[in-house]
């Protein structure tokens, strides 16, 4: 894509490549923590239908400010963790065994949750 930061033409003779995690600002971290703090929860709307109704509107009020503050320090940090997690694995995935442990990642994790969801079903369907 012409004009983006990560596909640009240069006048000079050399090669490089650019990586294109390394792009990630604080401001767009930030933003990411900012718009899912924002986001409607629905146990928020539970919260502050139920602080309406006993006639506490200030703290119902405070509480979702709460919730969503510590969803967006917690998108926020996630993000940061993703962000070193992906070069510390480009470092460390330079041996062949860690590389390969790398590439079944993708399938360990979902054969992980099928199986979590077949003992949840279970549990659900032998516990009426």
């Amino acid at each position: 894509v012409r004009g983006s930061r990560y596909d640009h033409y240069h006048d000079h003779d050399h090669d490089h490549v650019h990586e294109e995690g390394a792009g990630v600002r604080g401001g767009e971290l930030l933003a990411l923590g900012v718009s899912g703090g924002m986001v409607p929860c629905p146990s928020a709307v539970v919260v502050l239908l139920f602080a309406i109704y006993v006639g506490r509107i200030g703290m119902g009020l405070g509480l979702i400010g709460a919730f969503s503050l510590g969803l967006a320090a917690t998108l926020v940090i996630i993000g940061v963790l993703v962000v070193r997690g992906r070069r510390l694995l480009q470092r460390l995935s330079e041996g062949r065994r860690l590389g390969k442990v790398a590439a079944a990642l993708p399938v360990l994790s979902a054969v992980v949750i099928c199986m979590l969801g077949v003992v949840m079903t279970g549990i659900a369907i032998f516990n009426l």
